[in-house]
């Protein structure tokens, strides 16, 4: 069986690609903004900054095989000395929109008057590694491969996630990378997956487990 591979940009016709930053602080930096900022900022006292995506991938069919799903993003301003990992984690929201406005969704609100599951974007325990925080660079590709495989199985096709730093709330490293609301396309986060039809479950088998359960063998694995 031959692979393929379809690539997701916030702009290309037919492509829904959302994204936003969030602050656990009361202030909230929504989806209009041409940057998002990954880590922990320092100043007072520390400010955690995830980054929440929600991209449409049902184009791909539920029966395929995911063999790897990479996120890249062009970082553009680096604060703070060295590394540290970013992981990317499945989200347990079904939907969330852009607003207009330029402060939603917040770390607590997904909307003005609806409020995440578990705030911070509802960062479930399915997890896994995704890169390490670049101290420079012009490009960072993280791979989201495993949450995608579960997304595309177990969501009906609707990929959420979450990125965080590891360990959250102390380091004072974080980095900036344009969004999806740049004016420039190119400088836009692109997500290429590459599978296989016809596969399977989209998760290297027919497996029914729980992406809970899925998870738990994967980590004895390991």
């Amino acid at each position: 069986m031959s692979k393929l591979t379809n690539t997701y940009r916030q702009g290309v016709s037919g492509v829904t690609f959302l994204d936003a930053e969030l602050r656990d602080t009361s202030d909230g930096v929504g989806a209009s903004a041409t940057s998002c900022r990954l880590g922990s900022v320092v100043g007072g006292s520390p400010v955690d900054r995830r980054v929440i995506m929600q991209v449409d991938i049902s184009d791909i069919p539920k029966s395929a095989l995911i063999s790897s799903a990479t996120l890249t993003v062009i970082p553009h301003v680096f604060y703070g000395s060295g590394s540290v990992d970013v992981y990317a984690s499945i989200g347990d929201e079904a939907q969330w929109a852009a607003a207009v406005s330029s402060s939603i969704p917040t770390w607590a609100y997904v909307t003005t008057d609806v409020g995440w599951a578990t705030v911070g974007g509802s960062k479930q325990n399915t997890t896994m590694f995704a890169a390490t925080m670049p101290a420079s660079g012009s490009t960072l590709d993280l791979d989201i491969t495993r949450i995608a495989s579960l997304a595309k199985r177990y969501h009906d096709g609707t990929l959420n996630f979450v990125l965080y730093s590891v360990p959250e709330g102390t380091v004072g490293k974080s980095f900036k990378f344009y969004s999806g609301n740049n004016s420039t396309e190119s400088n836009r986060p692109i997500l290429s997956i590459t599978y296989i039809e016809g596969s399977g479950s989209g998760f290297g088998g027919k497996s029914k487990l729980s992406p809970v359960t899925q998870q738990k063998r994967f980590n004895k694995r390991k």
